[in-house]
């Protein structure tokens, strides 16, 4: 049976549901505070002075990083259990990413003091800090590979999706359905591509009868048609 202090903490580890709102870090009052935040809202940006760290319970959270030109490029996108912010406050280093909540999201703050402190004295968080950073490097591989390594718009898209299924998923009779709430212009930014490209590319998807898109969710009626656009060493490799 779970300790008292380690029930507290479990709650942090990977991507769990039905987590409580809050989070007790055994030896603080007060050291996290939930709230909700509407759809849009930006929790810090790319540079601004590092306050604390964000646990997503709800929603979504994009992570980008922008060019002087305008240029965005979405590094990942925060699901509940991820952290926001984990790296810098790691260095107490100013934010490297820009993070803006993409759907209505219920987080829980801890302050930067507050970190250190459960670092400092509790064995647990820190394999959990651990934990989340080997995901965030997944994440970061996984990008890279996505956004440089594919050869057209068409690959990257369908890599997108590929994670979609392997992340969140659900097996249907008629295929694999991704409920989703991203609009076409925040796909593109994910995989660096213009909207217009999005747009064409699930419309020429559907016509193959690769998606079936609907309002809030894609039917992948054939993963391996979409595996079928990655490249022939890593259908191999992988």
């Amino acid at each position: 049976m779970l300790s008292a202090a380690n029930r507290e903490f479990q709650i942090l580890d990977g991507r769990n549901d039905g987590v409580e709102p809050s989070i007790k870090f055994p030896g603080f009052d007060n050291a996290s505070l939930s709230s909700s935040y509407k759809a849009g809202t930006v929790l810090f940006t790319e540079g601004q002075d590092v306050r604390g760290v964000f646990l997503v319970r709800t929603g979504n959270v994009k992570l980008s990083v922008s060019s002087a030109q305008g240029r965005v490029i979405v590094l990942r996108v925060a699901r509940p259990g991820d952290w926001v912010g984990l790296s810098s406050v790691l260095k107490n280093h100013p934010y490297e990413s820009s993070a803006e909540t993409i759907s209505q999201s219920q987080l829980t703050f801890l302050s930067l003091s507050s970190f250190t402190a459960a670092m400092a004295q509790n064995p647990d968080f820190n394999q959990i800090v651990m934990a989340a950073l080997n995901r965030d490097l997944s994440e970061t591989i996984e990008l890279i590979r996505m956004v440089l390594l594919s050869k057209s718009a068409e690959e990257k898209l369908a890599r997108l999706l590929i994670k979609w299924c392997e992340d969140s998923g659900v097996q249907e009779p008629s295929g694999i359905r991704i409920t989703h709430n991203f609009t076409q212009h925040q796909i593109a930014e994910m995989i660096s591509v213009s909207r217009e490209t999005v747009t064409r590319l699930l419309s020429d998807f559907s016509k193959r009868g690769i998606v079936t898109l609907e309002s809030d969710s894609l039917l992948i009626s054939s993963r391996d048609l979409l595996s079928a656009m990655l490249s022939c060493k890593e259908r191999v490799d992988r």
